[in-house]
């Protein structure tokens, strides 16, 4: 249920534009706003482009550098899906 609550707030934050400006923790690269952490032995990663396509990678017992991965692929794979 916390990964399905995090998804809805990347897409109200970051897709959607309803909860305002996000804070200064969510870097900005051109189109691209992220925001990355890990607390002990879970890692997060989070990703919007202004087009509209995001990922959110939530992982336990994970290096946090494989979950920034993990993330960067999968946004990289969604340019390529049909």
């Amino acid at each position: 249920m916390a990964t399905h609550s995090a998804a809805d707030m990347v897409v109200r934050l970051l897709v959607e534009r309803r909860l305002g400006d996000p804070a200064p923790s969510w870097q900005t690269s051109g189109p691209l706003r992220w925001h990355n952490g890990a607390t002990r032995h879970a890692s997060v990663f989070a990703k919007a482009m202004d087009d509209g396509r995001w990922v959110l990678i939530h992982r336990l017992n994970a290096v946090p550098e494989e979950t920034d991965r993990a993330g960067i692929q999968a946004l990289k794979a969604s340019r390529t899906s049909p």
